[in-house]
């Protein structure tokens, strides 16, 4: 199996073959974009309310910003449909008002997308069509000052080879939106094909965000998933765990000692990034499942840590 990325970048692809489920893929390269020498904690949020998304920034504000956040992604509506068509929802109310508060704190940026299953093999039959989705991506980052393009595609019924022509299309992208400093991500979970692979998926992506990481009932089931994660790609700098602010998945997720177990896991495997979901309204009282003002601490200490290389 060859390097995915250099020391310094998101990720740079290195041509070559790589064996992965039997079947071998070519990898073409995409450019370095190379992210600062810190350490970064992510978080996924709703913008579909105005007062919601201001009292969200008015807590992380209140919390530090960045000593808390480096970038939020962002659930705006912005999708792409079964014809190829980018439909934006960045310019939205609650979007730009997400995305204006979070500027202010110094605190990034990135555009949920989602996309179907047919629009993504429609896109892959039609190189021109798959040209101006990249455009128009490229387009509503340059005009919003996006940090990151997310993907959060979730179907059913995908195959394999869904996952290799949506990393190509990935690839395509960071060749595009790397050289103006914009990132692409997109989420992994093993329940769909096209979103499963995530040695196929990092040699698209920038990074992938792990969904297998949301789930563990004790630290030891958590951390074969988190393993999994990780050996995957041949620089971890290429994947951010996933972690459920919630006790929907068991109880352990919101026990803080927990937390530090999973922290002091990155912190020994050099780790860059971890993702957080999800962000709630500070102003009402969290549901009694919900545990991401815990994960603050965390948060600070993991960002105020030196990443040394």
């Amino acid at each position: 199996v060859l390097s995915l990325s250099g020391p310094l970048g998101w990720g740079i692809g290195v041509e070559g073959m790589i064996l992965s489920r039997d079947s071998l893929v070519l990898i073409t390269p995409h450019p370095m974009f190379k992210a600062p020498l810190k350490r970064r904690v992510s978080y996924w949020m709703s913008t579909s309310n105005v007062t919601v998304n201001n009292n969200v920034v008015e807590n992380i504000k209140q919390l530090g910003a960045t000593q808390v956040a480096t970038s939020i992604f962002l659930y705006c509506g912005s999708s792409i449909n079964d014809t190829g068509v980018y439909l934006s929802k960045t310019n939205s109310t609650g979007c730009m008002s997400a995305i204006t508060g979070f500027h202010g704190l110094g605190i990034g940026a990135e555009i949920e997308i989602g996309m179907t299953l047919n629009g993504l093999r429609f896109l892959m039959a039609n190189p021109t069509i798959r040209q101006q989705s990249i455009q128009a991506l490229k387009d509503d980052a340059v005009a919003n000052n996006l940090q990151g393009i997310a993907w959060d595609l979730e179907p059913s019924g995908s195959n394999h080879d869904d996952c290799v022509n949506f990393a190509q299309y990935l690839r395509e992208q960071t060749a595009v939106l790397n050289t103006l400093g914009v990132r692409v991500t997109t989420y992994s979970n093993s329940y769909d094909p096209v979103i499963e692979d995530v040695t196929i998926l990092a040699s698209g992506a920038n990074v992938v965000t792990g969904g297998e990481t949301y789930n563990g009932n004790n630290f030891q089931q958590w951390l074969v998933n988190y393993n999994d994660l990780v050996k995957s790609v041949t620089n971890v700098e290429l994947v951010s765990p996933g972690l459920l602010a919630t006790t929907e998945r068991g109880t352990w997720n919101c026990n803080t000692t927990s937390m530090q177990q999973r922290v002091d896991q990155f912190f020994k495997d050099r780790l860059v990034e971890f993702s957080i979901f999800v962000l709630t309204d500070p102003k009402q009282p969290p549901p009694s499942t919900n545990c991401v003002n815990l994960w603050f601490q965390y948060a600070r200490e993991f960002i105020a840590t030196p990443f040394q290389l």
